[in-house]
């Protein structure tokens, strides 16, 4: 078992066991920094989220396999997400947040400075961003992870 997964598996499980509520996103949100724990923590909220190692060191966080967040392994790393493009102007502006590289232009940001975003606008970017991909997934899926919610 490599060591990320080793220090991830219990959350992993908790999150399979559909054990994972809002107390313990919104509890993770309570300080304005961001880190690793609470991205995972908020992100893994989400219906049908899974996580997975990428490119060698990318923790990605998928809907159907499709990523909607993607970071390094440690607290400095960038944080790229997916956002309307009418919302790509506004992040970018701010500094700190760029046109993710490699990913669709004006479709995905990398957000270089954690603190450029307050703990709010993390839920509500991130939140988009999950909105976005499994909206896009066909409408089975959608309702496969819809009815796995209620499971």
């Amino acid at each position: 078992m490599d060591k990320a997964f080793a220090f991830f598996a219990p959350f992993i499980s908790e999150v399979r066991n559909n054990e994972c509520n809002s107390d313990l996103y919104k509890h993770a949100f309570n300080d304005s920094s961001m880190n690793i724990e609470k991205l995972r923590s908020y992100c893994l909220s989400f219906p049908g989220t899974t996580e997975g190692i990428k490119w060698e060191n990318n923790l990605c966080f998928m809907v159907a396999e499709k990523i909607f967040c993607i970071t390094g392994m440690n607290d400095g790393s960038p944080v790229s997400f997916k956002l309307d493009e009418e919302r790509f102007d506004e992040l970018t502006d701010r500094e700190g947040i760029i046109q993710a590289p490699h990913f669709a232009r004006r479709q995905w940001v990398s957000v270089v400075k954690r603190s450029a975003l307050r703990p709010q606008e993390w839920e509500e970017y991130l939140s988009e961003a999950y909105r976005i991909i499994k909206a896009k997934l066909p409408k089975k899926t959608q309702k496969e992870i819809d009815d796995g919610e209620r499971g």
